[in-house]
């Protein structure tokens, strides 16, 4: 089922074996890393009900707690499932709420689960009309829905307005020579955008080379994001050298241009630097 749903795992492996490399690396700048039991108290107390939002979690406990009082094979094998997913990826030295998207559909069967018994009670007990019942879950699910709906909302409407990474993507082609030399990282100017020369990196402090290479070496421009450079910052004790590259580009080299997030602008602020006159 895995190789009929993921092909491109298998056909282009060196990509997928290199992501699950990074997704595993130990440590992550202004992300400490936990312990397994850690990581697992904070999927549980932290991730799980920002991701499915508190009701929901609460509708979860509900579930394990009637499964545990009044085991049905075929719901408590979703929850050992769920209970072993969260066990291997609390595994890892990092913890990332993005991880939890596999068992998200088990939540949500583990949470109607919880609606479906309790409406199912109230119908018995007070003798309520099978209409009525059905309505009874339609109206609960829309109000623990709605703090969902109302944040894809807010995305939707956010996504309407134009974005810092595209406005320096389109600012570097309208002023960048077609022969410079452009380093920029993550989340700052679309990827392969421009006829200009270039290398992408996740931070250019974390590339392996100074301030010093990048101006032996021609780099004329460098692009770089806050939501790159502030997780640095942030974190100076553990990435001390990143940290410094960081600090000395921006008091060394010429600020080209900055954009920055507003109400009418989404995105991370966006620096370019020139080292070279362009």
């Amino acid at each position: 089922a895995f190789a009929l749903s993921t092909p491109f795992f298998f056909i282009d492996f060196s990509t997928a074996w290199r992501n699950i490399l990074w997704e595993a690396r130990p440590e992550h700048p202004a992300f400490e890393s936990l312990s397994p039991i850690g990581n697992f108290v904070w999927y549980v107390t932290q991730a799980i009900p920002v991701v499915i939002s508190p009701w929901q979690a609460g509708l979860v406990i509900v579930a394990i707690i009637l499964l545990w009082y009044k085991p049905q094979l075929k719901r408590f094998l979703l929850l050992i499932f769920a209970f072993v997913f969260l066990t291997a990826i609390s595994q890892s030295g990092l913890h990332w709420d993005r991880w939890l998207f596999p068992i998200m559909p088990i939540l949500a069967l583990l949470a109607a689960f919880t609606l479906t018994t309790a409406s199912r009670w109230l119908r018995n007990r007070f003798g309520w009309a099978s209409k009525f019942h059905y309505v009874l879950i339609v109206f609960i699910t829309l109000i623990i829905s709605y703090p969902h709906i109302a944040q894809i909302s807010q995305i939707s409407h956010y996504q309407t307005r134009p974005d810092t990474r595209v406005l320096a993507g389109i600012w570097l082609l309208e002023h960048v020579n077609p022969d410079s030399y452009v380093v920029y990282e993550e989340y700052s100017i679309p990827a392969g955008q421009g006829n200009f020369k270039g290398k992408r990196y996740w931070s250019v402090a974390d590339s392996g080379y100074s301030l010093e290479d990048a101006y032996r070496g021609g780099v004329d421009f460098i692009v770089v994001s806050s939501f790159i450079y502030d997780r640095y910052l942030s974190d100076a004790q553990r990435f001390p050298e990143e940290t410094n590259f960081y600090v000395e580009l921006f008091k060394q080299a010429e600020l080209a241009h900055e954009f920055k997030p507003s109400n009418n602008e989404r995105g991370p602020t966006i620096r370019i630097y020139r080292l070279f006159s362009s």
